[in-house]
């Protein structure tokens, strides 16, 4: 039976070579799924590429040949193979592209490598020293014992210089079971003159997929049991980088996405069984018991585990990728007192339900910045995973993060439970403002007096949370830094919310003194109160692709100018460039909102700005509409108080 099976291999083996081998000239009839080459052909690809299209001849490289073809196995592991032909074209080329990362786990991943060489100019081979590829540990065995045996094979490749071409081949072999899923750029910084995508498949598997734009062809074949499905492409265009570009889910690109998951719960049901899959033990019980002592409310027994988790444990790094999503025995991982997100999502809920609180549970966070893509939905794939949580009383927990309260996470995105038959569902954060900031101005002649209170929701909690880990004195230094300035001076004692308190966010006030912060001229005062801190990057006036908003902006800031100290204002003092403003921008199913509301009343003056920017996607012919609205919301007039004496 073995060497049947053997016969079997060597002749479909035999079939694709020659069938690949038809034509090596990358010609539009070529058979597509021919992966690698040999010396002589690569040769021939390079002198039958020499004229390349002209908008390739400003960049820093270019692939001649693109390939990959994964192969999947019917027990589900599979095996990748990278093979890429790529013209060096000036240093810029050299620089980036001279050395390659492979990055691989030895114990569950086997990398093969292929001939790697350089070509000169005048078209001879330099093949790779042996003390130019070497293998290193990878960060993460730094910082975590599970990955201990992970490693990165760094590939330099030899006399690299504008003109040169640089051959890479190289497999990874995986025995990961799992489906696999993803998605694949054709329009890339580097692009590529020939670029295919091969998956070679049982015909017992089904595959989903989708092409998306205009320049791919789809060739589907059976050779026996197996499906083999090819993409390819011929100048693909140069993907220009920009700022805040979308990420490549949400890009109007030539793209592939596929995935051999029939849906999220296909993916999703067993790894949250597996988080899921835990016992209370006596020890669980006990600590449990240990640090929620008499306190009686849920929410509060919820906050004092929460508090002890981050405090007491130590989160390792993980690559979720290669994650079973099991977590270690409860007992082990209070004895070690570190974990990965999954061992300490694990013990926190653990530790809930031993106070026989039963509505927690694990669940898995799929990637905010690709929720508005509808292929983040139909095409489940492992990348699609952000990160871990515990859904508890109606909010999402992470346990990853130390100094964050328990509403922390304040972004709408689609996550898996089992409330929702392991299918995407859309977290809302209850969230109002993430920032509150209130100003006092106490005005004595030139000078003021300013009482600041601050609190900040959501991540920006760490913010302020952090400056409890501090002793007093660098305390008091790093506050002076980060909210003083050249014209204020922060006096007396700056005062915080409990540091421990994760039932609340973190709150802290302080007192300013600014001299000379009065402007008199003539008839007329006029000064200048915190101007609007928006940090979106706006600097191109027209856009090749849409802009993408990746962190919500929402603030809410109100300040109250005392006169009555002002010697020289009177009653009769009047604010003169008091405005009432209202502005909307319509970001995809959401509403950026601007609002500026002042009055006065008598020697008060009132002001109110509140900005809401949701993350999103703006089109890129709406783009220089939501500079305009971003630029307004901005104008440095509207920081500036005029009164008329």
């Amino acid at each position: 039976m073995k060497n049947k099976i053997k016969l079997f291999l060597c002749l479909t083996l035999t079939a694709l070579i020659f069938i690949g081998c038809t034509k090596s000239k990358l010609e539009n009839g070529e058979n597509s799924d021919k992966i690698g080459y040999k010396f002589s052909e690569v040769i021939e690809i390079i002198k039958n590429n020499n004229k390349l299209p002209e908008e390739y001849n400003e960049l820093g490289a270019v692939d001649l040949v693109n390939n990959k073809k994964t192969t999947v196995h019917e027990d589900g592991s599979s095996e990748v193979h990278y093979f890429y032909i790529t013209q060096i074209i000036n240093y810029e080329g050299k620089k980036k592209n001279s050395d390659i990362v492979i990055n691989y786990d030895p114990t569950n991943e086997k990398l093969i490598l292929g001939e790697m060489y350089t070509v000169t100019k005048d078209y001879k081979k330099i093949s790779i020293p042996k003390n130019q590829s070497i293998e290193q540990d990878d960060e993460l065995a730094i910082y975590s014992p599970t990955y201990v045996h992970n490693k990165n094979r760094i590939i330099n490749f030899p006399q690299v210089e504008p003109g040169t071409y640089i051959v890479t081949d190289y497999t990874i072999k995986t025995k990961y079971t799992y489906p696999l899923g993803g998605n694949e750029p054709f329009d890339t910084k580097i692009p590529s003159v020939n670029k295919t995508r091969t998956i070679d498949y049982p015909k017992s598997m089904e595959l989903k997929y989708e092409v998306a734009g205009d320049n791919i062809v789809e060739d589907k074949k059976v050779l026996g049991d197996r499906n083999i499905l090819t993409f390819s492409s011929k100048n693909a265009k140069v993907l220009k980088r920009e700022e805040e570009m979308p990420v490549n889910l949400l890009l109007d690109i030539n793209k592939v996405v596929y995935s051999f998951y029939k849906d999220w719960s296909d993916l999703g049901k067993e790894k949250i069984q597996s988080m899921d899959n835990i016992e209370i033990t006596p020890e669980v019980r006990e600590l449990s018991n240990k640090i929620v002592g008499d306190t009686e409310e849920k929410i509060d027994k919820v906050a004092k585990i929460y508090s002890y988790v981050i405090n007491n444990f130590t989160a390792q790094k993980i690559y979720l990728s290669q994650s079973d999503f099991k977590p270690l025995n409860l007992d082990r991982i209070i004895y070690q007192k570190y974990g990965s997100k999954i061992d300490l999502n694990a013990l926190f809920v653990g530790l809930v339900r031993a106070q026989n609180i039963n509505d927690v549970y694990p669940v898995i966070i799929l990637d905010s910045y690709d929720k508005s893509s509808p292929y983040q939905i139909k095409y489940p794939m492992n990348n699609s995973i952000y990160t871990v949580g515990t859904y508890v009383e109606g909010r999402i927990v992470r346990l990853n993060s130390r100094g964050n309260y328990l509403d922390a996470f304040d972004e709408k995105t689609n996550y898996i439970s089992k409330k929702n038959n392991y299918l995407p569902q859309v977290y809302e954060p209850k969230i109002d403002y993430k920032e509150n900031k209130n100003y006092l101005y106490k005005l004595e002649d030139g000078d003021a007096k300013i009482d600041v209170n601050l609190e900040f929701k959501g991540i920006r909690d760490y913010f302020i949370r952090y400056y409890g880990e501090m002793l007093p004195a660098q305390r008091k230094n790093l506050i002076d830094q980060d909210f003083g300035s050249s014209s204020t001076t922060i006096v007396g004692e700056t005062k915080f919310s409990d540091f421990l308190d994760y039932k609340e966010p973190m709150k802290m006030s302080y007192g300013l003194k600014a001299d000379n912060f009065v402007i008199d001229q003539d008839k007329y005062l006029y000064f200048t109160i915190p101007s609007v801190e928006i940090n979106l990057s706006l600097s191109l006036d027209k856009r090749d692709h849409d802009y993408q908003i990746y962190d919500e902006i929402s603030t809410k800031e109100t300040f109250r100018i005392d006169l009555g100290q002002k010697k020289n204002i009177l009653k009769t003092s009047k604010f003169i460039n008091g405005l009432n403003i209202i502005k909307e921008f319509k970001i995809g199913d959401r509403t950026a909102k601007y609002k500026f509301i002042s009055k006065q009343d008598k020697n008060i003056i009132d002001i109110t700005r509140e900005i809401y920017i949701p993350v999103g996607i703006v089109k890129k012919e709406e783009y220089r509409e939501f500079k305009d609205f971003v630029l307004d919301i901005k104008n440095p007039m509207r920081d500036k108080v005029f009164i008329k004496k």
